[in-house]
């Protein structure tokens, strides 16, 4: 299980390590349910990473722009996993949890008292 918090700006976020490969990196990334991919992360510390340049992706935001960015291969930890990924390049500030991160696990926000929890699901293999 993952926990993690509701910060002052009511933005659900959990602790997330970046392998950089010289060092990891530990973030606050915010969850944002409307970003599919798996994580955003700000161009600087893309650059200071040894992670590997797959190509440009376009992508649409909420307001309708169409926006191109780079797109990495790379190793995050999120809770007790540690995941290869592709990591979408930012021009935020902030490192952005998308939902296919979330893929096959239960997300509990409680904004009325700031918590959030992050459960796998065990899948039925039958």
């Amino acid at each position: 299980m993952i926990i993690g918090f509701v910060n002052e700006n009511d933005e659900p976020v959990v602790k997330v390590k970046l392998d950089l490969g010289k060092e990891e990196r530990p973030v606050n990334a915010v969850i944002d349910t409307g970003f599919n991919g798996y994580i955003s992360v700000p161009k600087k510390l893309i650059e200071e990473s040894d992670w590997d340049f797959l190509g440009v992706e376009e992508y649409e935001l909420a307001s309708g722009e169409l926006m191109r960015e780079r797109v990495f291969l790379g190793r995050i930890e999120i809770g007790t996993e540690k995941l290869v990924v592709f990591i979408l390049s930012s021009n935020s500030s902030h490192t952005l949890i998308g939902t296919k991160l979330l893929k096959n696990r239960l997300l509990t926000i409680n904004f009325a008292n700031k918590t959030l929890k992050i459960e796998k699901i065990l899948q039925d293999t039958e």
